[in-house]
């Protein structure tokens, strides 16, 4: 996924697009990825999915100085305005994204889990190398 947040920014102040499933803006969304974009907004965030995922972007505007990579909190963020359907065969790609950013309440993103958890109407069969018992 590519594209560029409506915003510049530079000094102490970083640009972070999350990857969220569903609604990335929702009090518990489970977000897949958290990149930090260039100065001027343009942003590159890669992840892996099932097919049929859907996924959405959410930028905000952060303390570049940052160590641990964590979600920090933020008055200013704003969402794609579509919801990607991650569906096809191989790599899948979505470019000339655009997220506009404004001022909001203060909020901080859930932190970013790479993994996603195996649906429970599908589980692990009993004989598979990596099933916890």
């Amino acid at each position: 996924m590519s594209g560029r947040v409506g915003q510049v920014v530079s000094g102490n102040r970083a640009i972070i697009v999350y990857t969220g499933v569903d609604d990335c803006m929702a009090p518990q969304a489970r977000i897949l990825d958290r990149t930090e974009a260039l100065g001027d907004g343009e942003f590159f965030a890669e992840v892996f999915v099932p097919c049929g995922t859907k996924l959405s972007l959410c930028a905000t505007i952060e303390k570049k100085v940052n160590p641990d990579a964590r979600s920090l909190p933020t008055t200013r963020y704003g969402k794609l305005h579509e919801t990607l359907l991650a569906e096809g065969v191989g790599e899948i790609e979505f470019a000339n994204l655009g997220i506009a950013l404004k001022d909001g309440p203060e909020r901080t993103f859930p932190t970013a889990r790479k993994a996603m958890d195996r649906p429970a109407d599908r589980p692990m069969r009993a004989d598979h190398p990596q099933r916890t018992r």
